[in-house]
């Protein structure tokens, strides 16, 4: 497609002709090129939160805490990191309801993924939540930081790590700033961002886990439709593995006819593949990851790698930094994949004729 421009399919189009009510000109095409014009903007819309607040109790205790402590002039800055589909942007969707609770206003900004708008993270754009409005990560600092009337009592940015280092770091001095004249600023970011830039002056920070496994079947029985037998549920939640998104992916995925056992579910392998894409890793050390499931020796995985000992160090370094892998020095050092359903999708995209995001 040319710049500000949508190619689709025939059958999105006559679907973007029945919504606007207008005929579509080569609806019945094989590609049809529709003019976005100047003004085109990408909508966030956030997802219903069914299961992901499982086993959160204690973070969300410390929001409500700190919500309460804003009542009476108190501000902080909140750091919530975790891995991908953890549950950080679903413990940050509770901000809404606390804020309704002590009548305080809130702003939500988050910055799309590169799958969602390539330019938000090379620019280091952040989108308004409520009403799509985009501005420059550097411009809502200095807002935070001058903290006028304009500016809400309690602002939340969630996935921060998908911004450039430089714009991460102003965000975090923002927030250091507005939390010491009063205001609640709660940011999400991967645990990249404070192995990177460090964490937040004077701020609290919020590590999710895991969810363990009483708490992740909980979530399981809240997701079905209908009650799974035993083996389907022990098979979703060894899947699953402590992750909430994973689970209730794959519950859905039974919901809607599936059955074990149970391959990445098409929204997680989408979702997966365009975040893996998006992190620029070395594709010679993805393919010998996904070469052989389980903990890999890392002298013995460096035995079939192609280039030099220093680029297999930094290829593994960075995918240990981006979540990917998991990493342990005792007693010898080894590597493995940091969850079983990213080492499924690896094997899949990274199997001879396919191809990652355009590049071989």
């Amino acid at each position: 497609a040319a710049p500000r421009t949508l190619a689709v399919g025939p059958d999105a189009a006559r679907l973007i002709a029945l919504l606007c009510g207008t005929p579509q000109d080569g609806a019945e095409s094989p590609l049809t090129s529709i003019d976005l014009g100047d003004d085109f903007t990408f909508t966030y819309c956030v997802p219903p939160v069914v299961g992901g607040l499982r086993g959160r109790a204690h973070e969300v205790g410390i929001l409500e805490h700190d919500a309460q402590a804003m009542v009476d002039g108190i501000g902080r800055a909140v750091l919530i990191e975790g891995e991908a589909g953890i549950g950080k942007s679903a413990v940050l969707a509770t901000l809404p309801g606390l804020c309704n609770r002590f009548r305080l206003t809130l702003e939500t900004w988050r910055c799309l993924p590169p799958d969602g708008q390539p330019l938000s993270p090379a620019r280091g754009y952040l989108t308004n939540v409520a009403d799509g409005t985009t501005v420059d990560a550097s411009f809502l600092a200095e807002r935070i930081i001058a903290a006028g009337d304009d500016l809400a009592q309690v602002i939340g940015l969630d996935d921060a790590h998908w911004l450039p280092p430089d714009s991460i770091s102003g965000l975090f001095d923002a927030a250091t700033a507005a939390a010491a004249k009063g205001r609640l600023v709660v940011i999400t970011a991967r645990p990249v961002v404070s192995a990177s830039v460090g964490g937040i002056r004077g701020g609290r920070q919020l590590r999710l886990g895991r969810l363990e496994r009483r708490a992740l079947e909980a979530l399981v029985d809240g997701v079905a439709e209908s009650p799974l037998r035993r083996e389907a549920k022990a098979a979703i939640c060894d899947r699953a593995a402590g992750v909430p998104l994973f689970a209730e992916q794959l519950v859905r995925a039974v919901n809607g006819g599936g059955s074990l056992p149970l391959q990445p579910p098409l929204p997680v392998l989408s979702l997966l593949v365009a975040r893996l894409d998006g992190l620029h890793l070395d594709r010679r050390l993805l393919r010998l990851i996904a070469d052989r499931a389980g903990v890999r020796r890392l002298d013995a995985l460096q035995e079939g790698w192609p280039g030099t000992t220093e680029e297999f160090t930094a290829a593994v370094r960075a995918a240990t930094a981006a979540g990917l892998l998991r990493r342990t020095e005792k007693p010898e050092p080894t590597v493995a994949t940091g969850h079983p359903m990213i080492q499924s999708i690896l094997g899949y995209v990274m199997t001879p004729g396919q191809f990652l995001g355009g590049r071989p």
